[in-house]
């Protein structure tokens, strides 16, 4: 008997699971906000919620800017409002907060509210 037969030669398995480099959980990725927002979307259109005219009240100047309290409260009044869905965990307010933050030094502070009812209405 051959010293090769008697024992069995090692053969490394080929990996089936390969890692893929996750994103930064703390950064916004479009399929979050996406969700965010169809779940958002699923409850404005089955109570007929017009989020313009909840925003607009805060934006006084119609400048398409609230502040992120505002925000907030827009968008909880508009989610509590029915019981069709959850409302939203603070995780997701801010990540929505985050998302349409302004990139200006002026608004740097504020939410772009404007864009926010747009991408819910589409």
């Amino acid at each position: 008997m051959s010293p090769a037969s008697a024992t069995t030669q090692y053969k490394p398995q080929t990996p089936t699971f390969v890692p893929v480099p996750s994103a930064n959980p703390f950064t916004p990725t479009p399929t979050t906000i996406e969700t965010i927002e169809n779940k958002i979307r699923a409850h404005i259109f089955a109570k007929r919620i017009r989020l313009v005219d909840l925003f607009a009240d805060f934006d006084k100047l119609r400048s398409g800017f609230v502040s992120a309290p505002q925000f907030r409260r827009c968008l909880g009044g508009a989610m509590e409002r029915g019981v069709v869905s959850a409302p939203l965990t603070e995780t997701e307010y801010a990540t929505l907060a985050d998302f349409y933050r302004g990139t200006n030094i002026d608004t740097n502070d504020r939410i772009k509210w404007i864009d926010f009812v747009d991408s819910i209405d589409k």
